[in-house]
């Protein structure tokens, strides 16, 4: 049965400016309803580059209030590339304290990476390419290019099975799981893996975090949990109270045997893997 999913875009000015988006547009589906079409400007600090200002902009807060029934009813979220727009809409809404948006991240790159590995890239334009699709033009850009997401969306699903989103999001937590099952039992194979949680980071902001083992791009782990700090993860200890457990090569199987107790007895802990996490940070 088909669940409500939403497809957005959004615009930010800068690399470093995730929480500063100027527009943001989405279209929500639900089963046996017309789709709703969201698109809104957002003001923006006084130092914001003239020439990408947008017309007619409104606070975050009114904005967010009139989107905010989509984000909470729809189950996936679809955007081009989790890189730039899911983490641009994720840290806007950290940076402005709103709540979090819970539902499922499709990345419409890696799936045209999976589904059309002849191609030698995967940008929206190549995509668009391809499929032969029509740009509406460049008035209404986040709209449009949410609007462009929805056809390549339609166009990657009926290419393989599964066809329908619900059976792909099971199908990539299933692969997710097994590669972070993977990396923990090369990594700790002594550790007892049956019964733990696998997941990837969504919000790191407020969570209590406990990182463990050696990082391949973090040889000092002080210097990657202080970065974590800096993203609003709060240091902790592995208890019951633990959201992520963050492990390296070369950690001790003990935490993984604790942790798999604690969930055993009630605790929401989930495992992230290296990998996970550099996928987070990128």
């Amino acid at each position: 049965m088909e669940q409500p999913y939403l497809v957005f875009d959004c615009g930010y000015q800068g690399h470093n400016a995730y929480h500063q988006i100027h527009s943001v547009a989405l279209i929500y589906f639900e089963p046996n309803q017309k789709p709703v079409y969201y698109k809104a400007n957002i003001d923006m600090p006084e130092d914001y580059p003239w020439e990408n200002y947008k017309p007619n902009p409104r606070p975050i807060l009114e904005v967010y209030e009139e989107m905010r029934e989509y984000w909470q009813k729809a189950k996936y979220y679809v955007c081009l590339k989790s890189a730039t727009h899911k983490t641009t809409i994720i840290r806007s809404f950290e940076f402005n304290k709103l709540p979090i948006p819970d539902g499922i991240f499709f990345d419409l790159f890696n799936l045209a990476q999976k589904r059309l590995p002849e191609l030698k890239t995967h940008s929206r334009e190549s995509l668009v390419s391809h499929f032969d699709l029509f740009i509406i033009g460049d008035e209404d850009e986040e709209m449009n290019e949410a609007l462009l997401s929805v056809e390549i969306l339609n166009k990657l699903l009926v290419l393989n099975s599964p066809s329908t989103i619900p059976e792909l999001a099971e199908l990539l937590q299933k692969k997710k799981e097994e590669n972070t099952r993977n990396f923990i039992q090369g990594s700790l194979p002594d550790a007892d893996l049956d019964g733990i949680v696998y997941d990837k980071i969504d919000i790191i902001h407020g969570k209590k975090c406990l990182v463990t083992g050696n990082f391949e791009k973090y040889k000092d782990r002080a210097v990657l949990e202080n970065l974590l700090i800096t993203k609003g993860a709060i240091k902790g200890g592995l208890s019951k109270n633990l959201d992520y457990l963050i492990v390296g090569s070369g950690a001790g199987p003990s935490k993984i045997n604790t942790a798999k107790e604690l969930i055993a007895s009630g605790a929401k802990l989930k495992i992230i893997s290296e990998e996970n996490l550099y996928e987070y940070l990128n």
